[in-house]
C-alpha cells in the first residue's frame, strides 16, 4: 500500500512537471524563435522579436555582398554604398506569432527559414551608382556579344562565329543584386545568374547553314540571257544584290528587285515604239517611229522564273519570255524579211515575202486634208483577218458615191446598195469587204465604190485611215496576210 502511493505520487509529479514543461515552452516560445530558426540567412534560434531586430539591424548596416564576374573575377558592394537598412514593419512579430506554439516540442530537429527581404531597404540611386561603379559594368572593358553571320571570304558565303562576350543586362544585374542584399546572400554570381547577354544566333544553328549554303548555291549560278544582237549575264555580283529573308529566316531573292532589273532590260531591249531605219522598195532609206509591232518582255513571267531557276542553282543560256515577240531577234532589223509596206505619199502597197516583192499595187490611204484620218505611220502587227466584214466607220466624210449608185432606184434612205452597201442620202454609211486585214486601229482591204488608186486620190477621196486596194490585190494579199505580220506605214 505504501507502495503505490509512492508510485502514485511519482507519477503525478511527473505529470506536474511535464505538464509545466509543456506550458513554459509555450509560454516561451509565444516570444521567441524556434530552434533551428533564420531570418534571411542569419541564425534567430531563441530570440525575441526585439532581438532579432537589432541583428537584422546590425547585419544590415555591416553587409557586403560579393559579386562574381564571368571568368571568376569577384568585386563586392556594402550596405554603406548602397544605403542598405532594417526597417521594422512587425514582420519578425508576425513570424513568431504563426509559429506552431503548440507543437513546439516537435520542432527541436525542424529547420524554419524566414524571407525579411520587404523590410530591407536601399537608397534607389545609390544602388544605380554603385552597380555602375562595377568594373564589370565599365564600357571601356566591355565586349558586346555578336551573333554569328554569313560574310563574304573570296568568292565564297561563309559563317562567321559568334562572339560571346562580357556585357551585362543592366536590369537583371540590379533585380539580382538588390535581391540578393534583401535577404543577405553574401555572394552572387552574374553568369548563374542569367545576367549576361547572349548570342542569339550561334554558328551551329541549323537555320544559319542552310541559309549560307542556299546563299552559295544562288551566287554561284549564272544565267546569260540571249537578246540576239547582244547578252546580259546575271552572275554573283547581281545576284547577291538581291538577297533577302523570308518571314520564317530563310533566305530568297527580292521579287521586286528581280522585277526592276528585268524592266531595265526591257527599256534596253524592247522594241515597240522605237525609231528604225528602213530601206524603202525604191531604195531609200528612212527611218520609221511608233507603232505596236516589236518585241515586249514579260517582265512579270521572267521574273518568276528567273527567281527559280537561280534558287535551283540552273546555270543556263536562255532566251526571256516575251509578251509579244517579232520576226527576228537579232541584228537591228527585228521586221524581217516578210512584211507589208505602205508609203503614203507614194500610195503604194507591196508585200514582201523572204525579202522578194511578191506584190505592189497602187492604193488609196487615209485623207490627210482631214484632221485625225491619215494612215497612222509606223511599224504594226497585223491583226487576225476577216471575210467577210462588215464596215460600219470610215465612210462618212467619204465623197458621194457615184452615179450609178445614186439614181432613182437608190433614192430613198437608208437602202442597201451593191457590194452590201448601206447608202443614205447618196452617202456610204456601211459596207461588206470580203478581204479584211486589220492593223492598228485601221486595216487593209478591197477598195468598196472605187475605181481609181494612187496619186492625189487619197486627198479628195481619202478613206478614214483603211488602206485601199483593188481587189484582185486584196484577195492575193488575203492569202498571206497572217497574224504578227509586220506592217510598215510610212
Amino acid at each position: 500500500m505504501g507502495r503505490s502511493k509512492v508510485l502514485i505520487t511519482l507519477i503525478l509529479l511527473l505529470v506536474v512537471l511535464t505538464g509545466g514543461a509543456y506550458g513554459y515552452g509555450v509560454w516561451y516560445f509565444a516570444n521567441h524563435f524556434m530552434p533551428g530558426s533564420t531570418v534571411n540567412g542569419y541564425n534567430c534560434s531563441y530570440m525575441t522579436v526585439q532581438e532579432a531586430e537589432a541583428l537584422m539591424d546590425r547585419e544590415a548596416k555591416a553587409f557586403a555582398l560579393v559579386v562574381e564576374t564571368q571568368g571568376r573575377g569577384r568585386e563586392a558592394i556594402t550596405a554603406t554604398e548602397v544605403g542598405l537598412a532594417y526597417a521594422s514593419d512587425g514582420s519578425i512579430d508576425r513570424m513568431i506569432q504563426e509559429q506552431n506554439l503548440l507543437g513546439w516540442f516537435l520542432e527541436f530537429t525542424k529547420e524554419h527559414s524566414h524571407d525579411l527581404s520587404r523590410s530591407i531597404s536601399f537608397v534607389d540611386a545609390m544602388m544605380d551608382t554603385a552597380i555602375a561603379d562595377l568594373d564589370c559594368m565599365n564600357p571601356d572593358h566591355v565586349t558586346q556579344p555578336r551573333d554569328a553571320y554569313i560574310t563574304e571570304v573570296n568568292d565564297q558565303f561563309v559563317i562567321s562565329p559568334e562572339v560571346i562576350g562580357n556585357a551585362l543586362d543592366g536590369i537583371k544585374v540590379k533585380e539580382c543584386i538588390s535581391q540578393a542584399m534583401r535577404t543577405g546572400k553574401v555572394l552572387v554570381n552574374l553568369e548563374n545568374e542569367g545576367c549576361y547577354i547572349k548570342p542569339v544566333v550561334y554558328q551551329d544553328d541549323p537555320k544559319l547553314i542552310e541559309n549560307c549554303s542556299r546563299m552559295n548555291r544562288m551566287a554561284d549560278t549564272i544565267i546569260t540571257y540571249d537578246f540576239g544582237r547582244s547578252t546580259e549575264q546575271v552572275g554573283r555580283d547581281l545576284i547577291k544584290g538581291w538577297f533577302t529573308q523570308t518571314e520564317d529566316g530563310y533566305m530568297t531573292l527580292d521579287d521586286r528587285l528581280l522585277v526592276i532589273y528585268l524592266d531595265s532590260l526591257s527599256q534596253k531591249y524592247n522594241t515597240v515604239g522605237t525609231v528604225r531605219d528602213f530601206v524603202t522598195y525604191d531604195g531609200r532609206t528612212i527611218q520609221v517611229a511608233g507603232g505596236d509591232y516589236g518585241w515586249i518582255l514579260d517582265v512579270q513571267a521572267e521574273a518568276t522564273v528567273l527567281k527559280r531557276l537561280i534558287e535551283q542553282g540552273d546555270t543556263q543560256v536562255r532566251t526571256p519570255l516575251y509578251s509579244q515577240e517579232a520576226a527576228r531577234r537579232s541584228g537591228q532589223n527585228d521586221i524581217g524579211y516578210t512584211y507589208v509596206e505602205v508609203d503614203t505619199a507614194g500610195q503604194r502597197l507591196v508585200y514582201y515575202q523572204e525579202g522578194t516583192p511578191l506584190l505592189e499595187t497602187e492604193c488609196v490611204t487615209g485623207n490627210t486634208q482631214i484632221s485625225g484620218q491619215g494612215t497612222p505611220a509606223g511599224v504594226y502587227l497585223a491583226k487576225q483577218k476577216e471575210s467577210p466584214k462588215v464596215l460600219t466607220t470610215g465612210f462618212q466624210n467619204m465623197v458621194p458615191v457615184e452615179e450609178s449608185f445614186t439614181s432613182d432606184a437608190f433614192a430613198s434612205s437608208p437602202i442597201v446598195g451593191a457590194a452590201g452597201m448601206e447608202i443614205e442620202n447618196g452617202i456610204i454609211k456601211s459596207a461588206t469587204a470580203d478581204y479584211w486585214m486589220p492593223f492598228a486601229d485601221v486595216g487593209i482591204t478591197e477598195g468598196l465604190n472605187r475605181t481609181e488608186y494612187g496619186g492625189t486620190n487619197y486627198l479628195v477621196q481619202g478613206t478614214t485611215g483603211d488602206v485601199e486596194i483593188p481587189y484582185d490585190m486584196a484577195a492575193a494579199l488575203y492569202g498571206r496576210f497572217d497574224t504578227g505580220l509586220p506592217v510598215v506605214v510610212y
